[in-house]
């Protein structure tokens, strides 16, 4: 297993202080909105040791398990993130009562 520390994304909408207390770190006052574990161009995940996780799986490719591999290559189809907002992030006002609901790609998560 390796160990991914993780890389901060800071966005106006983030929280100052849930992903901090979810990671067990010091809040600093700044927007921490997200999270990210992956390989990703603009957020690539140190390990412990100072190499990246997208060094890693150059090294180690087969860590991405054959049907990864075949499908994206040497490299993950999708990051992990963790996404934390301090204002809502959609407005759905409910519809009239004489007016049905309508089901929308929002509301079928």
């Amino acid at each position: 297993m390796l160990e991914l520390i993780g890389v901060r994304q800071r966005y106006p909408w983030g929280t100052k202080d849930a992903i901090p207390a979810l990671l067990g770190r010091a809040t600093d006052g700044q927007p921490w909105a997200e999270q990210w574990f992956g390989a990703h161009p603009l957020g690539d995940s140190p390990t412990p040791d100072g190499s990246t996780l997208s060094e890693h799986l150059a090294q180690e490719p087969d860590q991405l398990g054959k049907a990864s591999l075949m499908t994206f290559g040497r490299r993950l189809p999708f990051p992990g993130e963790g996404t934390f907002r301090r204002l809502p992030s959609a407005f759905r006002p409910t519809p009239p009562a004489s007016r049905p609901a309508r089901a929308t790609p929002a509301s079928r998560c």
